[in-house]
């Protein structure tokens, strides 16, 4: 997924986008003791790389500003202390207009020349020859070998999602990176019930966990959906792994991602209060631009099975970086018009307040150096430090609205048909080992036939009809309310 369409935009968010930008940067690029969380289907250093080419070219941009301000100042001052100099009262209104030109004549002219061109360069130099979809080149932005080498170096220890089997979090949800929850379930179910056949109760056998998640990875790949992948995935709290060599070797180095195979198995069915397993559905579509993931966790208890789903759903990236798409390779004359008043508004404020952009990045390796004592101190000083990530840049770029119709189609569709095999594919398992499903059967008809997962919060409804089997009585008790409510009021007039 090396040229997806999320890498794609992100590295657009990366040359248009300076909170994006400066996101990236400081939870990324110079973080270096938390968990970076990297979503599926994004290049990391495509990013990197724009991130960093857009910062020097408009660190350029701004240091020729600064340049072309404190000449105009200079010159400025000088026509007052001229003016003052001769005692010339009279003169006020033209040392005024004096100051005035040079602020807004030649120079500020200089100012809107260097804005013009670092954004002409941006929109036709870098986005419309690297970051079109039909010329996309992920290694479109180009730095020096020392920068490049810097940026393979501070991301040497960073795993990509799809090759990590350990998740160190941070905060409340351990699904951290894979966006929205948008439902789940569970349930229990009596493994020491035999079916009937014949009206005769079978033996059940017993089975592992293990055996069961095998049987579903099967089935799950027999939907030959695109863009599947299937993971064993263990979560940790990034507050709870300091003293646990297995994920954290070095107190001031990034926890580690992978763990060996066996290390793994330890957790897969077991019942740890910290540490859990799941087995990780992830299905990858629209070139990236839609992720549905499903978290199952089985766990056996003395003659128990419970079973564990949830969905969690990446949307799009933001609009404003899928304007890209309508940049021509080639600008017309109303384009380049178009561009000088869009960047005559952004000088005005620029040509003053560039100099104070500059002074933030010159302080910028002081603030950065300053943060890393502070992380080293923090985590002599408290055994509590949180190791985890929080969020991943594709939550932090993803919008709140799909960009086509067919994409919540899509997403429903890949739901509904993980969703029923996974259903299909437990009560078939256990069908095989003897197990008695019909309490199952009649679970799964309540939540594939409703399509409606109540996990939280609350409902209020005078009609609420669950399942096909399901009776609605609300309305018939709310009609013999009314009727004894009028028949005590009718009695009460006589």
């Amino acid at each position: 997924m090396k040229k997806s369409n999320t890498t794609r935009y992100l590295c657009a968010a990366a040359q248009i986008d300076r909170t994006f930008r400066t996101q990236f940067l400081e939870k990324i690029l110079d973080e270096e003791y938390r968990v970076i969380s990297i979503p599926a289907g994004v290049d990391l250093l495509a990013v990197a790389k724009h991130c960093l080419d857009a910062k020097r070219r408009k660190l350029i941009r701004n240091i020729i500003i600064s340049i072309l301000f404190i000449i105009a100042w200079i010159s400025a001052y000088g026509s007052i202390s001229s003016g003052f100099e001769y005692g010339d009262t009279d003169s006020f209104p033209a040392i005024f207009l004096s100051i005035f030109s040079s602020f807004f004549s030649f120079y500020f002219l200089l100012a809107w020349a260097a804005v013009v061109f670092e954004t002409w360069m941006t929109r036709y130099q870098i986005i419309a020859k690297s970051l079109l979809k039909q010329n996309f080149n992920p290694d479109g932005a180009t730095l020096t070998p020392e920068a490049e080498a810097e940026i393979r170096r501070k991301l040497s220890g960073v795993t990509n999602e799809e090759e990590c089997n350990v998740v160190i979090y941070s905060g409340f949800s351990p699904f951290v990176g894979s966006g929205t929850d948008i439902g789940g379930w569970s349930f229990t179910l009596d493994m020491s019930r035999g079916k009937e056949e014949m009206r005769v109760a079978q033996k059940p056998e017993s089975f592992t966990v293990e055996e069961l998640y095998s049987y579903i990875d099967s089935d799950i790949k027999k939907l030959h959906l695109q863009g599947t992948s299937i993971q064993d995935k263990i979560f940790v709290n990034g507050q709870e792994i300091r003293g646990d060599e297995r994920f954290l070797p070095d107190l001031f180095r990034r926890p580690l991602t992978q763990v060996d195979s066996s290390t793994l198995k330890e957790f897969v069915g077991g019942q740890s209060d910290g540490i859990r397993h799941y087995k990780c559905i992830r299905i990858i579509s629209w070139q990236g631009e839609i992720v549905l993931s499903v978290f199952l966790r089985f766990l056996k208890l003395h003659q128990n099975l419970f079973v564990e789903a949830s969905y969690f759903f990446l949307p799009p990236l933001k609009q404003e970086y899928r304007k890209i798409d309508g940049i021509q390779p080639n600008p017309t004359w109303r384009q380049l018009i178009q561009i000088l008043q869009e960047t005559f508004v952004k000088s005005l404020f620029l040509f003053p307040l560039a100099i104070f952009l500059l002074s933030g990045e010159l302080f910028r390796p002081l603030a950065r150096w300053n943060q890393r004592r502070s992380n080293r101190r923090l985590i002599r000083e408290n055994p509590m430090f949180d190791y985890g990530a929080s969020t991943s840049i594709r939550e932090l770029a993803a919008s709140n609205l799909y960009s086509h119709y067919f994409q919540k189609l899509d997403k429903e569709m890949y739901l509904k048909l993980t969703e029923r095999q996974i259903l299909d594919s437990i009560i078939n398992f256990l069908d095989a080992h003897n197990i008695d499903t019909s309490d199952l059967r009649a679970r799964q008809d309540t939540i594939l036939n409703n399509g409606v997962i109540v996990t939280g919060g609350s409902v209020e409804a005078q009609n609420l009809t669950v399942g096909e089997r399901a009776k609605s009585v609300m309305n018939n008790m709310t009609q013999a309310v009314s009727s004894v409510t009028g028949a005590q009021a009718s009695s009460s007039k006589k």
